[in-house]
């Protein structure tokens, strides 16, 4: 496998239902600006996977609110994931409470190239064939107010390249335990880094 190499895209909490606020006395030249700021954000996350060709897209939970959805919420994360399967990208979705795979509506298809992940079983999938790379996705959706448990994501040592992918609060040593090789997190607004080595653990925060 060192002869081999790959890149992924992780991202989280693009809260797209939520805009942004704090902010007293609003302009109105730039309040159109602020409204889609969460939108203008995530897309330049999409953007920057094809700008670099990246192999894989992990997204770690928080995207938005699928339990009382908005439909520009919908659709734009559909014409996203539209856009990297037009690229050959595939996408592993783990999501969190409010946007976990069933909460998904039934009546709006995704690209084949989207794995969404349950919230009641942990799934492993084999991207070998599509990236020419030994890997292996860990993933299930989660809650970024649970612990998240090292133990459920089982991955043997030695073998493929493993990415475990959940939305939850994690702290290093009790991962660092799992031979995992890169611990894909989401479910907290700022970027933290947990480990770099052997294993790396991280919370890439809300773009």
């Amino acid at each position: 496998m060192s002869d081999l190499s790959f890149r992924f895209l992780h991202a989280a909490d693009f809260q797209l239902d939520l805009p942004l606020h704090g902010v007293l006395d609003v302009p109105e030249s730039i309040s159109g600006w602020l409204i889609d700021a969460p939108y203008t954000a995530a897309e330049r996350v999409f953007d920057t996977a094809i700008q670099e060709r990246v192999g894989l897209v992990v997204l770690a939970g928080n995207l938005l609110d699928l339990i009382a959805p908005h439909p520009r919420s919908l659709c734009f994360l559909r014409e996203q994931f539209e856009r990297l399967a037009g690229h050959a990208i595939p996408v592993c979705w783990a999501g969190s409470l409010t946007d976990s795979a069933v909460h998904w509506p039934t009546s709006i298809s995704l690209p084949e190239t989207v794995h969404h992940f349950s919230a009641t079983t942990v799934d492993t999938i084999s991207l070998e064939k599509q990236l020419k790379f030994p890997l292996r996705v860990i993933g299930r959706s989660g809650d970024e107010g649970a612990e998240i448990r090292a133990t459920d994501f089982f991955a043997e040592a030695g073998g493929s390249f493993s990415i475990a992918l959940t939305c939850g609060r994690a702290e290093g040593p009790g991962l660092s335990a799992q031979p995992i090789d890169y611990w894909a997190l989401g479910g907290r607004g700022d970027r933290k880094t947990l480990l770099t080595e052997p294993r790396t653990a991280h919370y890439p925060g809300t773009p």
